[in-house]
């Protein structure tokens, strides 16, 4: 989707590139107003590109109900929607394995999927508004009702790849009575990804699948991922007055920006290719010495 700042990444996990363009996509304020969305096929669709909104821009109904028209103008039309209750791109910065530790990530099924399609979308910035209306856009869009499902149910549906539909999974976020992290959630939540998908494939039924949330889960403290023109980062957490300081006037002086992201991969998977708005090798680059600033 971006026009600009492309870079072929051959020793860097599909995955990774899909979720570090989350991460550079991320600035302090406004985060708390925002969700993510990803949106895949499993039939490898290259999505008709749209022009993207200006730097700084969030998507909101009008722009998601354009977006959500020309996937499913060439994409199939068994949808099938993951809608978790909260989330914000820290979810995946720091649950992903994002910064090399992939054995922490708690996406493993999201990955698989990510790397087996050819043209995941990602919208780092939405505004949850409008994710919260993604259900009655694609009902109107696709011409039928939505059906809310669990895994168990859908292996005793028979799905017709001619016949749309639209198919919802809520997904939990918050611990609740069980005490459990949010990690754990997370976790569990890929997990039902993976088995829906897996019982999608199964039934060789065609899919767009979309990713996303009815609200923000945090409002950025003491983590927060700031991109700058370079499409560098640092992490901010309060160590003591001066450093904050230091990293505020990093941040004034470095407002962040992000449009809608667009990640190929090829047929043979040899050629990665990352589009955000600078040159993702200034974003690897300066990985080392930002992860040096906090400690």
């Amino acid at each position: 989707m971006a026009s600009s700042g492309s870079v072929v990444l051959r020793s860097i996990p599909a995955v990774y590139a899909v979720l570090l363009a989350l991460s550079a996509s991320l600035h302090p304020g406004g985060c708390s107003e925002q969700v993510p969305l990803i949106m895949w096929s499993s039939e490898g669709i290259f999505w008709p590109q749209a022009s993207p909104p200006t730097a700084g821009h969030i998507v909101g109904q009008q722009q998601l109900t354009s977006y959500l028209q020309k996937a499913l103008d060439v994409g199939p039309r068994n949808v099938v929607l993951f809608l978790q209750d909260k989330m914000s791109m820290e979810d995946f910065t720091k649950y992903g394995g994002v910064f090399g530790n992939k054995q922490d990530s708690v996406f493993p099924s999201l990955e698989g999927a990510l790397r087996a399609a050819v043209s995941p979308l990602v919208l780092p910035a939405v505004s949850w508004p409008a994710s919260n209306a993604v259900i009655s856009q694609l009902q109107d869009q696709l011409e039928t009702s939505a059906l809310y499902m669990d895994p168990e149910t859908l292996s005793q549906l028979r799905l017709n790849a001619s016949s749309p539909a639209l198919l919802v999974f809520r997904l939990p976020y918050s611990a609740g009575a069980d005490l459990m992290s949010t990690k754990d959630i997370l976790s569990e939540n890929d997990a039902v990804m993976g088995q829906v998908l897996n019982i999608m494939k199964t039934q060789s039924v065609p899919y767009t699948a979309l990713y996303t949330g009815l609200q923000p889960s945090r409002e950025v403290v003491s983590f927060s991922v700031e991109a700058g023109p370079g499409g560098g980062r640092s992490l901010l957490q309060a160590r003591g007055g001066y450093r904050e300081r230091e990293r505020q006037s990093r941040i004034r002086e470095r407002a962040g920006v992000y449009r809608p992201v667009e990640f190929k991969v090829g047929p043979t998977h040899d050629r990665q290719t990352f589009m955000i708005l600078s040159v993702f090798y200034d974003f690897i680059t300066s990985q080392g010495q930002d992860r040096k600033s906090i400690e």
